[in-house]
């Protein structure tokens, strides 16, 4: 449901026609995988559809290290599909996989 609410947002702040989807796709796809990296850490307090629906979470934090080694293994491979995804020769590949070190340390 959340997700709905912020593509329709972003459709609103891109100007141009193909590009709104495009941003909005975008922006949609992020909250919707933090919701998702969320639901491994937090115990079971993230609601489905809203504040009376199921509530979701594995509680990873309570398990330290496993909670610490999934998100890493799920950085890598971000940056892995970053990386296959973008021309080795592009400013945006360097760029991105320096910034992408850089927040990882």
């Amino acid at each position: 449901m959340v997700n709905a609410g912020w593509l329709g947002r972003a459709r609103v702040v891109s100007p141009r026609q193909k590009a709104k989807w495009r941003v909005a796709a975008c922006i949609a796809l992020a909250v919707f995988s933090h919701w998702l990296l969320d639901a491994l850490v937090h115990v079971p307090e993230l609601p489905l559809t809203g504040e009376q629906s199921l509530k979701v979470g594995l509680g990873l934090w309570g398990r330290m290290p496993v909670a610490l080694a999934v998100e890493a293994l799920i950085t890598v491979l971000g940056l892995g599909l970053f990386l296959a995804a973008v021309p080795a020769s592009t400013r945006g590949r360097k760029l991105g996989a320096r910034h992408a070190v850089v927040v990882t340390l």
